[in-house]
């Protein structure tokens, strides 16, 4: 039995654990096999149990409870509580077996009691169990007991076991001390220097995490749990380095990609191996947690197609997870939504991945009202969010309205009325959670405003505006253009006027001013329009039809050729040029014109009367 396993085995914590130990001893007898994990559950509220504490447990929690502050404990005097964290010494070895003895003792045949005499690696053993029993405080106790005798002192296991005792009682710089201590009397050990990893990944330490699991696997390089971990730390790195501007962030982003797609190969390849069809359920858990996470990675590097792969398999894989059902539909929302504003013509795909996220974040809502989630505990959902449960139900319930808004845009006119009510119907669930939530306020009012209900959709833009006068920029925009349809143009202009910088209300401003047949303002505010938005179309259409209302009619050809430029399947621009054509007179461009147009939409009713006009001529 190798070094390793022994050591997994002495910090075993679950149940699951023993079983991932025995797959463990399973690959080292096996020259093809590799080594695997157990993952931890997400989202898990710990649960101490401490029914049977003994006096000396009772010590250390008053000790920690009073004295010591979880994240910054090493500034309120820990030294002097585990002093032996700061001695190390070589002479001891982790296979000692030296006497220690155990504060439980053995009835004898006359009733009385008497203490047993434990060897070092029987105490640890039963230091071990309290840890899989999930008695944190009496484990850090029995640990501190073995490491305070001459026997234990500064044995390794004893010193990563209570590390991974303070780690589960968030006593994270108690548990940094303990794994440093037992790192400096055995430099390359792979489960401290995995655990000490996973500790860095909780205090988003990403650096030290990755140094860490990467000397864990390059010590132990088919372990499947320390090259996932190593996946995720250059992953997590990856995506902070880019948040700060770093250009190379995406290197380890790759890298780590690489390291969970080894894992994912290895863990399908013991899925067919019938030696493992005992742990066939934590195979499966471990393969759902690599590819969700290669999914976030892939997402991370704009790879869309291939994180709702992984994203996809996650949830064939484990569909109870609350959190890979919210990220499969987040990611299929941003999919939809970066090909609306990239390729807006493929509106078969926007339709597909649209539906597809709705129908996803419902599934995750009926779970967690189905799991009765605490909706501020967070649990059930990703305990690395920084959102409560509620807060994550509404960001679901606002794609929902968004995706039914967006589809409005795009499928036939006999469905839209369905999708705004389902659009209504989501942003107040949304409203009924938080009262004040500004994003549903708005998207309420828009779904309103497409149905015709424009004085409803006025007053739920103006009670955004109440409820948030500094994030309602958008809600402002909207009733401006409310108010436009209303026939109230001051108020409208009053609206688009105090929505500055924003190319949209430039245009609607121009179009304002174009229905008062005020054409120099209108070109005027059209202009600042694409000034600020060079790719806005319907400033060079409308800006193009003020030329035409002004005479200066190559000014609104050159308009209508940038259309074209923009969009060049699109009808629209084609049309528009012909009646500049016409106008300057170019009869045989005009035709063409007319021409192109119908080839883009063979029903367009205009181009198709002006065309015969022309050639009847």
């Amino acid at each position: 039995m190798t070094v390793h396993f022994q050591l997994v085995n002495h910090l075993n914590l679950t149940d699951a654990q023993h079983k991932t130990a025995k797959v463990r001893a399973k690959q080292q007898n096996s020259v093809t096999s590799l080594p695997m994990k157990t993952p931890e559950m997400r989202g898990c509220v710990m649960i101490l149990r401490n029914n049977r504490l003994e006096i000396y447990s009772v010590l250390v929690f008053l000790l920690l409870a009073f004295m010591l502050n979880p994240v910054r404990a090493q500034e309120e005097g820990t030294e002097s509580l585990f002093p032996d964290l700061d001695i190390v010494s070589e002479s001891e070895s982790d296979s000692e077996n030296l006497p220690t003895e155990s504060e439980a003792g053995n009835t004898t045949a006359n009733g009385t009691s008497e203490k047993k005499a434990l060897t070092l690696d029987e105490a640890i053993q039963e230091a071990t169990q309290l840890i899989a029993a999930e008695r944190f405080l009496e484990a850090v106790a029995r640990y501190t007991q073995i490491l305070n005798a001459p026997q234990g002192h500064g044995n390794v296991r004893a010193l990563l076991g209570r590390g991974k005792a303070f780690y589960e009682l968030r006593y994270y710089d108690l548990a940094l001390k303990s794994f440093d201590s037992a790192l400096a009397r055995s430099p390359s050990n792979p489960i401290g220097l995995n655990e000490r990893g996973k500790l860095y990944m909780d205090i988003e330490n990403y650096r030290e995490a990755t140094e860490d699991f990467e000397r864990a696997v390059e010590t132990l390089p088919t372990d499947t749990e320390f090259l996932s971990n190593y996946g995720k730390a250059l992953i997590q790195y990856g995506q902070q380095d880019a948040g700060l501007g770093n250009l190379d962030a995406n290197k380890n982003i790759e890298k780590g990609v690489g390291s969970l797609t080894t894992v994912i190969e290895t863990l399908n390849a013991l899925m067919g191996d019938e030696s493992y069809r005992d742990e066939r359920k934590t195979i499966v858990i471990e393969l759902a947690d690599t590819h969700f996470e290669r999914g976030l990675g892939n997402s991370s590097l704009g790879r869309t197609g291939m994180a709702i792969e992984d994203l996809e398999r996650a949830h064939e894989l484990a569909p109870e997870n609350i959190e890979y059902t919210e990220r499969l539909g987040a990611t299929y929302f941003e999919s939809a939504t970066r090909a609306a504003a990239v390729s807006p013509d493929d509106s078969e795909s926007i339709i597909s991945d649209y539906s597809r996220a709705i129908s996803i974040l419902k599934e995750s809502l009926e779970k967690v009202e189905g799991a009765g989630v605490d909706l501020e505990d967070m649990e059930g959902f990703d305990s690395q969010s920084p959102f409560t449960g509620s807060e994550k139900m509404q960001q679901q319930l606002v794609r929902i309205a968004s995706a039914h808004l967006e589809l409005g845009k795009y499928v036939p006119e006999s469905q839209r009325e369905a999708h705004y009510r389902a659009a209504i119907e989501a942003s107040q669930s949304v409203l009924d959670l938080d009262p004040k939530q500004v994003t549903a306020l708005v998207f309420q009012g828009t779904a309103h405003r497409m149905l015709g209900n424009l004085q409803k959709a006025v007053d739920l833009y103006t009670e955004a505006l109440i409820t948030a006068p500094g994030f309602a920029g958008e809600a402002r925009f909207r009733r401006g253009i409310v108010w436009y349809y209303l026939d109230e143009l001051d108020l409208a202009m009053q609206d688009f006027s105090r929505s500055q910088e924003d190319p949209r209300a430039d245009f609607w401003r121009g179009v304002i001013y174009l229905k008062q047949k005020k054409f120099d303002k209108a070109v005027q505010f059209f202009t600042d329009s694409i000034n600020r938005n060079p790719v806005y179309v319907l400033s060079y259409a409308n800006r193009g039809k003020a030329y035409l209302n002004t005479g200066d009619f190559q000014r609104a050809l050159n308009d209508f050729n940038q259309i074209i430029r923009r969009e060049p399947d699109q009808a629209k621009g084609y049309f528009l040029r012909g009646i500049a054509c016409e106008l300057l007179e170019q009869r045989k461009n005009a035709i063409e014109s007319y021409e192109k147009a119908l080839e883009w939409d063979p029903d367009h009713a205009r181009a198709s009367q002006t065309l015969a006009k022309l050639r009847a001529e």
